[in-house]
């Protein structure tokens, strides 16, 4: 009865494993929550009442290969992809069995065998799992010290499953090796929300910079308008006193009074008009900010008026201008430069501001020193991710006084 619960309790964990994989293969279920609940209900009790009554590798393969493409059709309706995930889910879910249970235990048609063998190399194929989930969708928000973590608990959980096979009775071999499924999913789990939860606050800043960035915008925009308003109403007096000027030859007095027209017509506010709208909202946003807590600021931006890649770019912008400004504002110069040129489908960023010099590095990696490290870290880790999405190039060079970065996108 002991081997009947735990293989019911192994499987169960199986589909948990195969969900993640069609997850991280397909994406999200183009169908609604109940019937992929019902597919994967009916794989389950299916796979599991034929291997406890049959026994037989060859119904086992087969029932998986059905069940899978059968799940797979939950994500997909392309055969190619269907037939794909099948092949790759079931080689990696056989590799694993194959790896744990011919070792321990001895397997043959048609009889039983120690489940807890079962156990372990179902946690075999969440490694394997999540092992696939790094190298193809090169995740960076499970790297480092959090990637080993995570992959630590199943493999001590499969290790420690192999090893106490004695002298625990199977009833407490069943607890124990259920109570193992339990911590992998609610540690899995927890994960991915806590994830999630720090994902939605980090684009929770992003859209409050934005609107109040483009609420910045329209204002630059309503007072330049106001002044072209009123110089519009006055432009016939401003004819006619170029006019008189222009008679009596007062060539200088005409310069002057074009020069003021112009001072009074300008806005300072409006750093940057490039007359990408969307861009210059975030850069005057930014920009302000540095002309109030910096001394100095120098801007060159050259940009189309329409560009395809906006929202990447605000988000570049947005992070790096950020870290700069806090950066320079730590400083006694508090200098920043920043430079945007477009030349022949190359955009091409440079930021450098005054540095303090203190800066926390490990592995070759540059880490915030932030409070809120967490915040910061996912904003640096968007920036390379779009950097890499556009096959492009980042270079950061922190020197004593200074911090040089530079991007390159081919777009």
């Amino acid at each position: 009865m002991t081997d009947v619960i735990l293989c019911a309790a192994s499987n169960l964990f199986r589909m948990y494993v195969i969900s993640r994989f069609m997850k991280m293969l397909l994406g999200e279920p183009r169908v609604s929550k109940e019937k992929v609940l019902s597919v994967y209900g009916i794989f389950y009790v299916v796979n599991t009442a034929l291997f406890l009554l049959l026994h037989l590798s060859w119904v086992n393969i087969l029932c998986n290969l059905i069940g899978i493409a059968a799940t797979s059709f939950l994500y997909t309706k392309s055969v190619k992809a269907i037939f794909f995930v099948t092949s790759a889910v079931c080689a990696i879910s056989m590799a694993c069995e194959m790896a744990i249970i011919p070792v321990f235990a001895t397997y043959e048609d048609g009889k039983t065998f120690n489940q807890i063998f079962f156990v372990a190399s179902v946690l075999l194929t969440l490694i394997s799992e999540l092992l696939t989930e790094k190298i193809i969708s090169r995740k960076k928000d499970i790297a480092g010290e959090q990637g080993i973590a995570l992959t630590l608990v199943p493999a001590v959980s499969i290790v420690v499953s192999i090893l106490i096979t004695s002298p625990y009775t199977d009833f407490e071999l069943m607890i124990i090796s259920i109570g193992f499924f339990l911590i992998n999913f609610l540690i899995f789990h927890l994960y991915e929300r806590l994830s999630l939860a720090l994902h939605e606050k980090y684009e929770n800043e992003i859209l409050k910079q934005k609107l109040q960035s483009y609420s910045s915008q329209v204002q630059v925009m309503m007072e330049s308008e106001e002044k072209v308003k009123a110089l519009r109403h006055d432009l016939k007096h401003h004819m006619n006193e170029i006019r008189l000027m222009a008679i009596q030859n007062k060539t200088a007095e005409i310069q002057n009074y074009i020069e003021d027209m112009q001072e009074f017509v300008s806005n300072p506010e409006e750093i940057v008009a490039s007359g990408n709208q969307e861009v210059d909202s975030v850069l005057n946003y930014m920009l302000q900010r540095a002309k109030r807590e910096l001394n100095t600021v120098d801007v060159q931006v050259q940009l189309p008026e329409k560009f395809s890649h906006t929202f990447d770019l605000n988000v570049i912008l947005g992070n790096l201008l950020e870290n700069a400004i806090e950066g320079a504002g730590l400083t006694e110069e508090k200098r920043l430069e920043l430079r945007i040129v477009f030349q022949k489908g190359i955009l091409q960023i440079e930021i450098e501001n005054s540095f303090h010099g203190k800066l926390t590095q490990r592995r070759g990696r540059l880490f915030t020193t932030k409070p809120d490290k967490e915040l910061h870290g996912i904003g640096l880790n968007n920036v390379r991710k779009i950097v890499e999405k556009y096959n492009g190039l980042m270079e950061v060079r922190p020197g004593k006084d200074i911090f040089f970065v530079k991007v390159m996108l081919y777009t």
